[in-house]
């Protein structure tokens, strides 16, 4: 009785282990580059829903060639292609389907569509949605409004300084709908958790005055934070980022015609706490746009 138990252990070992690495075979094929559809496009690729780190780290989109260029934590890079060159898509990166890693995406402002991947890597679209009308001089923001673990998108109405957050990446009415800030203020919108209570909120770039103004809630008020961090008028791109691993988000610059990161640990007037350069090569007419994430290839 043992030896036939032990038999039958044996054989139901050796079946799971088949079962297990016949799943991991199927998983990884679905996420081979297929090609063609919205995203398609040539370049290397990484792996999907790998370990995650404990603290964020930037990517560079290249609009001319439609490359995503990620840094990784551990890992020196990844490199991939996804969209078409010269689109006029605004690229943006988060954690669509809550498995604690970071992927890339699209809005198209002439359509008002967003186009999500689940996956750091060449490939067809996985999440497409209309939200909001074309052509309104929307800007998109992403972060997790509600907490459940999930990023979601957003916009920001330029000349209104109104933004439209939703819970989900669907088509539909704005879940969240507030004025924060002046219109026609040369603000850019940012996102990001400032208080480490596992919720993001907005805040504003002020390019003339390289001023942040954060808010704490996704409602209408006046700045909980507000300072100044780096020159006025430099070209500068806005960032936030869990730079340090300490759960609470905060800002950096990106200088695109240097390619230089400014990355500071706290939401404060001050020098900064990382300066990089990224990528370390490129051409000079290259139009570079800045993402940020904790990125899904790192730990693999």
């Amino acid at each position: 009785m043992k030896k036939y138990n032990k038999f039958i252990t044996t054989i139901f070992l050796l079946f799971l282990l088949m079962f297990c690495f016949g799943l991991d075979t199927y998983a990884q094929d679905e996420f081979e580059d297929t090609g063609g559809g919205e995203g398609g496009g040539g370049g290397g690729g990484s792996i999907c829903n790998v370990p995650f780190g404990t603290f964020d780290s930037v990517g560079v989109f290249i609009s001319n060639t439609s490359t995503f260029k990620l840094k990784g934590q551990v890992s020196s890079e990844t490199v991939f292609n996804y969209g078409s060159p010269n689109s006029g898509f605004i690229p943006i990166a988060g954690d669509w389907d809550g498995n604690g890693s970071v992927t890339i995406g699209f809005y198209d402002p002439a359509t008002s569509t967003f186009y999500l991947r689940n996956c750091n890597s060449t490939g067809p679209t996985e999440i497409a949605f209309v939200y909001g009308a074309p052509n309104r001089g929307f800007l998109p923001i992403v972060g997790d409004w509600d907490g459940d673990g999930k990023d979601t998108v957003g916009l920001y109405e330029v000349p209104t300084s109104k933004f439209y957050l939703r819970n989900s990446n669907t088509s539909g009415f704005a879940d969240l709908e507030f004025v924060y800030g002046g219109p026609n203020r040369g603000f850019l919108p940012i996102a990001g958790d400032w208080n480490g209570d596992g919720k993001d909120t907005i805040g504003l770039y002020e390019v003339p005055t390289s001023t942040f103004y954060l808010r704490n809630s996704n409602t209408e008020g006046f700045a909980d934070l507000e300072f100044v961090y780096g020159g006025p008028n430099r070209g500068f791109r806005p960032i936030a980022g869990d730079w340090n691993g300490d759960g609470t988000d905060t800002v950096g610059l990106y200088e695109a015609p240097t390619s230089i990161f400014y990355l500071r640990n706290s939401n404060t007037e001050g020098f900064a706490d990382l300066t990089f350069l990224y990528p370390n090569s490129g051409l000079p007419n290259e139009m570079k746009y800045p993402i940020v994430g904790n990125w899904a290839f790192d730990l693999q």
